[in-house]
Protein backbone atom coordinates (compact mmCIF):
# COMPACT_ATOMS: atom_id res chain seq x y z
CA UNK A 1 0.00 0.00 0.00
CA UNK A 2 1.32 3.68 -0.94
CA UNK A 3 2.02 5.90 1.62
CA UNK A 4 -0.47 7.81 0.29
CA UNK A 5 -3.70 5.36 0.72
CA UNK A 6 -1.81 5.06 4.17
CA UNK A 7 -1.99 8.47 4.89
CA UNK A 8 -5.85 9.40 3.75
CA UNK A 9 -6.80 6.06 5.40
CA UNK A 10 -5.21 6.92 8.29
CA UNK A 11 -6.67 10.86 8.45
CA UNK A 12 -9.88 9.27 7.87
CA UNK A 13 -10.24 6.71 10.73
CA UNK A 14 -8.92 9.17 13.07
CA UNK A 15 -11.67 11.87 12.05
CA UNK A 16 -14.31 9.30 11.78
CA UNK A 17 -13.27 9.06 15.65
CA UNK A 18 -13.14 12.64 16.39
CA UNK A 19 -16.89 12.83 15.39
CA UNK A 20 -17.98 10.01 16.81
CA UNK A 21 -16.33 11.06 20.16
CA UNK A 22 -18.35 14.64 19.85
CA UNK A 23 -21.09 12.69 18.94
CA UNK A 24 -21.22 10.81 22.10
CA UNK A 25 -20.49 13.88 23.89
CA UNK A 26 -23.85 15.78 22.42
CA UNK A 27 -25.94 12.93 22.71
CA UNK A 28 -24.67 12.78 26.83
CA UNK A 29 -25.27 16.18 27.34
CA UNK A 30 -29.04 15.64 25.59
CA UNK A 31 -29.44 13.23 28.17
CA UNK A 32 -28.41 15.61 30.90
CA UNK A 33 -30.87 17.82 29.42
CA UNK A 34 -33.58 15.62 30.00
CA UNK A 35 -32.64 14.82 33.16
CA UNK A 36 -32.81 18.34 34.39
CA UNK A 37 -36.44 18.28 32.41
CA UNK A 38 -37.65 15.33 34.23
CA UNK A 39 -36.35 16.55 37.53
CA UNK A 40 -38.18 19.64 37.09
CA UNK A 41 -41.16 17.81 36.03
CA UNK A 42 -41.16 15.72 39.51
CA UNK A 43 -40.71 19.09 41.14
CA UNK A 44 -43.81 20.36 39.99
CA UNK A 45 -45.98 17.24 41.05
CA UNK A 46 -44.62 17.50 44.29
CA UNK A 47 -45.66 21.49 44.68
CA UNK A 48 -49.10 20.73 43.15
CA UNK A 49 -48.97 17.63 46.26
CA UNK A 50 -48.23 20.47 48.75
CA UNK A 51 -51.24 22.90 47.29
CA UNK A 52 -53.56 19.81 47.46
CA UNK A 53 -52.39 19.09 51.21
CA UNK A 54 -52.87 22.78 51.57
CA UNK A 55 -56.03 22.76 50.46
CA UNK A 56 -56.91 19.40 52.70
CA UNK A 57 -56.30 21.09 55.83
CA UNK A 58 -58.08 24.17 54.96
CA UNK A 59 -60.91 21.90 54.25
CA UNK A 60 -60.39 20.16 56.97
CA UNK A 61 -60.10 22.90 59.72
CA UNK A 62 -63.27 24.75 58.19
CA UNK A 63 -65.22 21.04 58.59
CA UNK A 64 -64.59 21.01 62.29
CA UNK A 65 -65.15 24.75 62.68
CA UNK A 66 -68.57 24.29 60.86
CA UNK A 67 -69.48 21.55 62.69
CA UNK A 68 -68.56 22.52 66.19
CA UNK A 69 -70.76 25.65 65.51
CA UNK A 70 -73.27 23.77 64.35
CA UNK A 71 -73.43 21.61 67.35
CA UNK A 72 -73.68 24.99 69.76
CA UNK A 73 -69.79 24.11 70.91
CA UNK A 74 -66.81 26.68 70.70
CA UNK A 75 -64.93 25.85 67.86
CA UNK A 76 -61.77 27.18 69.02
CA UNK A 77 -61.30 25.51 72.69
CA UNK A 78 -61.06 22.27 73.73
CA UNK A 79 -61.82 19.38 71.60
CA UNK A 80 -62.37 21.43 68.59
CA UNK A 81 -59.40 22.94 69.37
CA UNK A 82 -57.61 19.75 70.01
CA UNK A 83 -58.98 18.51 66.31
CA UNK A 84 -57.89 20.91 64.46
CA UNK A 85 -54.31 21.49 66.08
CA UNK A 86 -53.66 17.48 64.75
CA UNK A 87 -55.39 18.62 61.31
CA UNK A 88 -52.81 21.38 61.05
CA UNK A 89 -49.55 19.44 62.98
CA UNK A 90 -50.52 16.13 60.32
CA UNK A 91 -50.55 18.10 57.30
CA UNK A 92 -47.94 20.12 58.29
CA UNK A 93 -45.42 16.93 58.37
CA UNK A 94 -46.64 15.76 55.33
CA UNK A 95 -46.12 18.99 53.75
CA UNK A 96 -42.40 19.04 54.89
CA UNK A 97 -42.27 15.25 53.57
CA UNK A 98 -43.08 17.04 49.87
CA UNK A 99 -40.84 19.50 49.96
CA UNK A 100 -37.62 17.35 50.97
CA UNK A 101 -39.44 14.74 48.18
CA UNK A 102 -39.17 18.00 45.81
CA UNK A 103 -35.97 18.97 47.00
CA UNK A 104 -34.18 15.34 46.84
CA UNK A 105 -35.54 15.13 43.15
CA UNK A 106 -34.55 18.34 41.97
CA UNK A 107 -30.79 17.84 43.04
CA UNK A 108 -31.13 14.10 41.97
CA UNK A 109 -31.88 14.93 38.71
CA UNK A 110 -29.40 17.91 38.72
CA UNK A 111 -26.35 15.23 40.21
CA UNK A 112 -28.09 12.58 36.76
CA UNK A 113 -27.27 15.34 34.53
CA UNK A 114 -23.49 16.00 36.07
CA UNK A 115 -22.91 12.06 35.71
CA UNK A 116 -23.86 12.41 32.23
CA UNK A 117 -21.75 15.45 31.18
CA UNK A 118 -19.02 13.83 32.72
CA UNK A 119 -19.30 10.48 30.66
CA UNK A 120 -19.81 12.75 27.81
CA UNK A 121 -16.09 14.48 28.58
CA UNK A 122 -15.01 10.75 28.77
CA UNK A 123 -16.11 9.80 25.69
CA UNK A 124 -14.81 13.19 23.99
CA UNK A 125 -11.54 12.14 25.03
CA UNK A 126 -11.47 8.80 24.57
CA UNK A 127 -12.17 9.75 21.10
CA UNK A 128 -9.29 12.01 20.90
CA UNK A 129 -6.94 9.43 22.33
CA UNK A 130 -8.38 6.98 19.40
CA UNK A 131 -7.49 9.39 16.81
CA UNK A 132 -4.47 10.50 18.09
CA UNK A 133 -2.89 7.17 18.62
CA UNK A 134 -4.27 5.77 15.09
CA UNK A 135 -2.96 9.33 13.24
CA UNK A 136 0.21 7.98 15.27
CA UNK A 137 0.09 4.91 14.06
CA UNK A 138 -0.42 5.45 10.43
CA UNK A 139 2.81 8.06 10.93
CA UNK A 140 4.62 4.50 11.95
CA UNK A 141 3.02 2.49 8.92
CA UNK A 142 4.00 5.06 6.61
CA UNK A 143 7.24 5.01 7.79
CA UNK A 144 7.87 1.61 7.27
CA UNK A 145 6.63 2.01 4.33
CA UNK A 146 9.63 4.12 3.16
CA UNK A 147 12.01 2.57 1.19
CA UNK A 148 15.08 2.90 2.93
Amino acid sequence: MSNAVIGVLTAATASMQYKAGKQAARGYAMQATQARIEARQASLQYRQQSLDVMKNILATQATIVARSGAGGIDAFSGNSDTLQTYALATGVNELYTIKDNQILALEGGELQAKQYLIQGRAARLQANAQALGTLASGVAMTKQAMPK
